[in-house]
């Protein structure tokens, strides 16, 4: 494989994908490429995306279809408390 790209396009009837992110080897290293456009992720908002892989010999087929939802990030943790009810020591 000498190159794999990354597509995804919000959840429609008809998707219509666009290129987020490229890998692509130069010797032996692999360089990634993001061109995600601003809009940002949106919650509540399902994402589509599809794979496809390159080599020497020409292009694969797209992978199968991945959906995500998008949701809130995790609010903030609270500081830990002790509870000094129970013991474990016998």
């Amino acid at each position: 494989m000498t190159e794999y790209e990354l597509y995804m396009d919000s959840f429609k009837a008809v998707p219509s994908f666009t290129k987020v992110t490229s890998y692509v080897t130069t010797s032996f290293a692999m360089q990634h490429e993001v061109t995600f456009a601003s809009e940002g992720i949106v919650t509540g908002t399902v994402y589509v995306f599809k794979l496809l892989a390159r080599n020497v010999k020409g292009d694969s087929p797209f992978s199968e279809i991945l959906s995500v939802a998008a949701s809130d990030p995790p609010t903030k943790s609270s500081a830990p408390t002790v509870d000094y009810t129970t013991s474990t020591r016998t």
